[in-house]
């Protein structure tokens, strides 16, 4: 699949759900932390409970309150649906209270017209 057709199928009803999901997620983020110094993954809780459960180290890099038009919008560029846009939207009012209760130790929240580069620039990381 194409990067477009890849970005154009998220959110789709009719995607049929790896049954293997997250254990084929943890795992593939495990061999890539042996070969990468930096691995970026997106944000799954179950993913988030394995990092806690096995105290690996993480930062969760999550936007400001006031991002959510300007996420929807880099989604629709990039060729995500509207539904799927509106979705990233909505979740970043949804999760922010989440966040705050699962007690994430590396919490970096993102001004809306920053992007994750400008954070690991920040973070010299990159």
């Amino acid at each position: 699949m194409t990067f477009k057709e890849i970005e154009n199928n998220k959110g789709k009803k009719e995607r049929i759900a790896n049954e293997e999901f997250p254990q084929n997620y943890i795992g593939a983020i495990l061999k890539a932390r042996d070969e990468y110094d930096i691995v970026l993954t997106s944000m799954h809780w179950k993913v988030l409970d394995y990092f806690n459960k096995n105290n690996i180290d993480f930062y969760l890099v999550y936007p400001k309150l006031d991002s959510g038009d300007i996420l929807k919008k880099r989604c629709i560029d990039r060729g995500n649906t509207e539904e799927w846009a509106q979705s990233i939207k909505d979740k970043v009012t949804l999760w922010y209270p989440k966040i705050k209760e699962y007690n994430i130790k590396n919490v970096i929240f993102i001004e809306k017209d920053e992007y994750l580069e400008d954070i690991l620039i920040k973070m010299n990381l990159i």
